[in-house]
């Protein structure tokens, strides 16, 4: 019998066998979007004022250049929505031939007939998006457009038809979570795999706004949202055993393993949520970059006994360093919607 071997333990393996390289990247190619999402967390800048401060095109080519040169195997494009770039198709095509196995984080709304053409001639590895709503009126209660519902429904079709590989993730909040069960009929009604998150953290500004949007708790674990969130923490209590080696580490996640984030402007993150401190990609080498980096997260400490620092059940808390600092202005600090949820998501399990 000839055994098959799956995508996902390739994967896991490759990961686990480089764990100490940057093997995968994150670029946020822009903060512009199409969209005005009311829980966005980039806020999704789309004045003139942002778009000058953005990365040329020649200079993006030097970035992949250099993320190439360092060994890095996975590339996601991601934004705002990387689709409002002008140069997206120009940047697509040199990832596709630097060879990048590529993922587009985007909207879809900015899709056009051209940019769907190149991505079916040179398919990207996936194609991952947000569908908020079911329904005209909540999708663009959420949305702040006028008409992004049809545009972004037309373009579900379009991808779909072209054989492409989607993936349809919906953001949970009290906007939407009347529709769910119609959301859910949709995604599956297309062949596809229902991705419900609830995790809103506040803007990258520390604008708090989004945080308003959170499904009340108890709407949270009724849902059963469970497992890794999308920064790689445990928050599983299968788990349980990894919260002895990582207890004393302040930052108790993926980063700084294999993974990294790159903004729109050349700057080389931590993560996402981490913005600081930050290396100058384009001036510098990918290399001793991620290298100082790597020993920024793993020489950094808890600078006082905080309750983060002793909490037992940290492992299942959605919060972070970074989320907490925008959210409570302190890194050290719980984030109490997550400390409350990480506490009676404990006691639930434990019923």
């Amino acid at each position: 019998m000839i055994l098959k071997k799956q995508y996902k333990h390739w994967s896991a393996r490759f990961h686990a066998d480089h764990s100490k390289e940057p093997i995968a990247v994150q670029m946020e190619l822009t903060y512009r979007c199409p969209l005005h999402c009311v829980h966005c967390y980039s806020g999704c800048y789309n004045n003139l004022e942002y778009a000058k401060k953005e990365l040329a095109t020649k200079d993006v080519k030097i970035l992949m250049d250099k993320l190439y040169n360092a060994g890095c195997l996975w590339c996601a494009f991601t934004g705002g929505d990387p689709m409002a770039r002008d140069d997206f198709l120009e940047l697509y095509e040199y990832a596709k031939q630097k060879g990048f196995i590529l993922t587009l984080m985007t909207n879809l709304v900015a899709l056009t007939d051209e940019i769907l053409e190149k991505m079916i001639e040179e398919p990207p590895f996936s194609i991952a998006m947000t569908l908020n709503g079911a329904t005209r009126e909540t999708y663009e209660k959420i949305s702040q457009v006028k008409g992004s519902f049809k545009i972004v429904m037309s373009n579900i079709d379009k991808v779909l038809k072209a054989k492409l590989p989607l993936k349809i993730k919906t953001l949970l909040s009290r906007n939407n979570i009347h529709e769910i069960d119609r959301i859910k009929a949709f995604v599956e009604s297309k062949g596809l795999k229902f991705y419900p998150t609830a995790n809103i953290y506040a803007r990258l500004n520390g604008d708090t706004t989004p945080c308003q949007y959170r499904l009340p708790i108890e709407r949270f674990i009724a849902n059963g949202i469970d497992g890794e969130d999308e920064c790689g923490n445990v928050v599983d209590h299968k788990l349980q055993t990894k919260k002895f080696k990582l207890q004393n580490r302040f930052f108790r996640c993926a980063i700084g393993n294999w993974q990294w984030h790159i903004d729109p402007y050349g700057e080389l993150n931590i993560c996402s949520f981490v913005r600081e401190p930050a290396y100058s990609l384009l001036s510098g080498d990918a290399i001793e970059g991620i290298t100082e980096l790597a020993d920024y997260i793993k020489n950094k400490r808890f600078s006082r006994h905080s309750e983060c620092e002793s909490c037992e059940i940290w492992y299942r808390c959605y919060s972070c360093p970074g989320k907490a600092k925008l959210e409570v202005g302190d890194e050290e600090a719980p984030v109490p919607y997550f400390c409350k949820l990480a506490k009676r998501q404990t006691k639930t399990i434990k019923m």
